[in-house]
């Protein structure tokens, strides 16, 4: 038996190109999660310094005004933030002329209080241009940031609030917020005041 030997050229076995194949795919799938957690995180920290805007925002109202502005006794706060939006930035003196910039009605009891809130000129994108009379103030996910006062509009108290003067929060990624109860896991994600 004839045996020959190559000199010179070296090659890869299957088993080496398999373990680089292999390699390669786990760094990419590190990177590609890794790249998504960054980006949860990111928009974790944006609503959480929306809210505390417009935490702030609700204060100087409240400093203006001598209440919050008021919503019905809703449960979870569902489609209560063009009540935020009218109230920090179109029409809180709730004399149905909206301020906007350069307002032409004179409208002197306007005060815009938190201007990022500006669907136009925003570079925030957490307003959406009302496609009715209804603007949202949204949060990173696209959801309607959730809005509930202490008192209604008669000044009676609202059961439905864990704080003393408002409650402010996101729904998370999910879009989801059940009220409080014990034990419920729905609310995990959510990002509160």
């Amino acid at each position: 038996m004839k045996t020959t030997l190559r000199h010179g050229k070296s090659a890869f076995t299957l088993i080496e190109i398999l373990v680089v194949i292999t390699i390669i795919a786990v760094l990419a799938a590190a990177t590609v999660g890794g790249t998504r957690f960054a980006k949860e995180r990111q928009k974790r920290n944006q609503a959480e310094i929306q809210i505390q805007l417009l935490a702030k925002s609700l204060e100087e109202y409240k400093l203006d005004r001598g209440i919050y502005p008021a919503t019905t006794d809703s449960v979870d706060g569902r489609n209560n933030s063009d009540i935020l939006f009218n109230a920090l930035y179109w029409d809180s003196d709730d004399d149905d002329e909206g301020a906007g910039i350069g307002d032409a009605a004179g409208d002197q009891d306007q005060k815009i209080y938190l201007d990022s809130l500006d669907p136009a000129t925003s570079s925030h994108k957490w307003t959406q241009a009302p496609a009715s009379d209804r603007t949202k103030i949204t949060d990173p996910w696209k959801n309607e940031y959730r809005y509930r006062s202490a008192k209604d509009s008669t000044g009676t108290q609202n059961a439905s609030t864990d704080n003393v003067d408002f409650d402010l929060w996101s729904s998370g990624p999910d879009g989801e917020s059940k009220p409080s109860i014990t034990g419920d896991q729905s609310n995990k994600d959510d990002i509160k005041l």
